[in-house]
């Protein structure tokens, strides 16, 4: 079975995340690619239960990313 693409935003907290895609321009993904959030890249959902920003850690980097980000950046579970 294969696992479920979502939205970063919908992702649940304390999961370990492929980044599948990023819908936006390149000034999106430009902005990401220098926080280190690539497609192919993985990372860890460490906070998402309130409405508002994402914490994510990126190897030994922890990062917050807003929700109108987030819903752009598509991941699935590892």
């Amino acid at each position: 079975m294969a696992k479920e693409i979502v939205p970063l935003s919908m992702a649940r907290s304390k999961r370990e995340l492929l980044v599948i895609a990023i819908e936006g321009g390149w000034g999106l993904r430009r902005r990401l690619a220098e926080m280190g959030l690539r497609e192919g890249s993985k990372c860890r959902l460490i906070h998402s239960d309130t409405p508002g920003p994402r914490v994510l850690l990126i190897g030994n980097t922890r990062l917050a990313i807003g929700y109108g980000m987030c819903q752009k950046v598509l991941v699935q579970e590892v």
